[in-house]
């Protein structure tokens, strides 16, 4: 009985062995290259790009070929925008570790997490906008322009945080590596793809095509060009404040 009490014991040991090293591993990671700043940063970008999308559907000139599929299809289901996109980055998430296969590394995981509080963000900013617009095409235009302006600073501070992609964004590299194609044209080709379900969506359920319009053109071509802009403002600011140090500017791990 004593023997046998040594031996579970013995493997109880063992087999924590892994665990306590792949924590020390995390541990030193974490402190070495400031990953505990990096995910606040992360949040934050996250946070203020759920404005951006809402921003950009109360404008009712249209919304970004990426997020136009899911948030169709919320109107169409009836169900919370941010609870539609996490179910959704859920699944691109599922695409990636099918595409994959053994390739998917461990780390993308944290994906789920980041799906669930981008969703919980997007509810959020609709709670706190509920439908606010402007009257007049000139004002719906402006906060478009707005809508815009606050995409591209959220996506340039989710991406100085230099972690994982969005869901979105990682679906779209899978596929790209898989097909042997730049991810820019992979990018153009699922934002069409995502746009002629979405058009075929509203048809079918909505009877009319819904926030596709000259937005979703202006938002494709002006916030990957208003990125860089946001982040010579936003990097600046993260390094000042010690939540970036100096050489995550230029480099990436």
């Amino acid at each position: 009985m004593r023997r046998s009490r040594l031996i579970s014991t013995q493997r109880k040991r063992k087999g924590s062995a892994p665990l306590k090293e792949y924590l020390r591993k995390c541990t030193t990671l974490m402190l070495t290259h400031h990953l505990h700043k990096r995910v606040l940063v992360y949040v934050v970008g996250l946070f203020v790009l759920s404005f951006g999308i809402v921003i950009a559907v109360n404008s009712g000139l249209g919304i970004s070929p990426m997020t136009s599929f899911p948030i169709i299809l919320s109107e169409i289901l009836g169900t919370r925008t941010g609870t539609t996109l996490t179910v959704v980055f859920l699944c691109f998430i599922l695409g990636q570790k099918i595409l994959y296969g053994k390739e998917f590394r461990w780390y993308n995981i944290s994906q789920i997490v980041f799906s669930f509080l981008f969703g919980f963000f997007v509810d959020f900013a609709e709670w706190v906008l509920r439908d606010f617009t402007l009257p007049t095409y000139f004002g719906q235009l402006f906060l478009l322009f707005v809508s815009i302006v606050v995409i591209a600073f959220g996506l340039s501070i989710y991406m100085d945080a230099k972690l994982v992609n969005l869901p979105a964004e990682g679906f779209v590299s899978a596929i790209s590596d898989k097909i042997g194609i730049p991810f820019s044209k992979g990018k153009v080709m699922m934002d069409c793809i995502f746009v002629a379900i979405g058009i075929c969506l509203s048809l079918l359920f909505i009877g009319g095509i819904w926030n596709i319009r000259e937005g979703t053109v202006l938002s494709a071509i002006f916030v990957g060009k208003s990125i860089p802009f946001a982040s010579k403002i936003t990097r600046p600011l993260f390094i000042k404040f010690n939540l970036l140090p100096p050489a995550e500017g230029t480099e990436s791990t």
